[in-house]
């Protein structure tokens, strides 16, 4: 029971950008796992927190947790988490690899060839430049993207899919996946993705032209994160653009 209270209280700092709370206690909770003999606790934890610290901008650390995880647990999960984290800190040459041994070993796996193997390819794609072609790679997706497992971090492919949508400058489609998130909270009330989505909707609507939608964003987004630490490179750079708003 403590350790499933340390992974959700982890989670829910996660939720309000305190990351150094949040990193303590799942480190917590994997020594725990590990005195209990709970081995195959370890590699997710740290597979999920390194999809975290991706997206709050810590590339380095994510990129080393994201090894470590996939070091322990050849798992589908562990692994596909792992190999977008390596994507999304810009080693190409690791995600792939992993990504077509994945192929190779689970050729018939749905949430394999719909989910993952798009949303790891299109980070790539995201990462050389091609936004277009991510936002094609992606399209598998759609069907299955609000019915994943916690284990797979919810809203990962559809953040990624906004994300993607800002980098073609298309603020209302960029809108309309963050509004996904944040309408259909209730798949995973403590995903981190919830505050960053309203964060991408400000940014959207910035993009947009939409001058007061897009400082109301900025403004949730803040609130949500009033208690974050200061050094989180996404908060940051949130600040900058609130700046330009006014």
């Amino acid at each position: 029971e403590e350790l499933f209270q340390l992974l959700l209280v982890s989670e829910h700092a996660s939720l309000s950008g305190k990351r150094s709370e949040s990193s303590l206690l799942a480190q917590r909770a994997r020594e725990l796992a590990g005195r209990q003999k709970l081995t195959q606790i370890a590699a997710p934890s740290e597979a999920i927190e390194a999809s975290r610290l991706a997206e709050f901008g810590f590339l380095a650390e994510a990129h080393a947790l994201a090894m470590r995880s996939a070091a322990k647990d050849e798992g589908l999960n562990v692994q596909s988490l792992a190999a977008d984290v390596l994507a999304a800190t810009g080693d190409e040459a690791r995600a792939k690899t992993i990504v077509e041994k994945l192929a190779k070993k689970y050729p018939d796996d749905t949430l394999l060839r719909n989910i993952w193997l798009p949303t790891v390819r299109a980070r790539i794609q995201l990462q050389r430049g091609a936004p277009g072609e991510a936002i094609e790679t992606l399209g598998p997706a759609l069907r299955y993207e609000l019915g994943m497992a916690w284990e797979t971090v919810p809203f990962r492919t559809i953040y990624l899919r906004g994300v993607t949508y800002l980098k073609l400058r298309q603020g209302n489609e960029a809108a309309q996946e963050f509004k996904k998130i944040i309408d259909h909270r209730g798949v995973d009330a403590l995903s981190p993705y919830y505050a960053l989505a309203q964060l991408g909707l400000g940014r959207a609507f910035a993009i947009a032209d939409e001058r007061s939608r897009a400082q109301r964003a900025y403004e949730v987004f803040f609130s949500l994160w009033k208690d974050a630490d200061g050094d989180v490179p996404a908060l940051q750079q949130a600040k900058l653009e609130y700046a330009t708003l006014h």
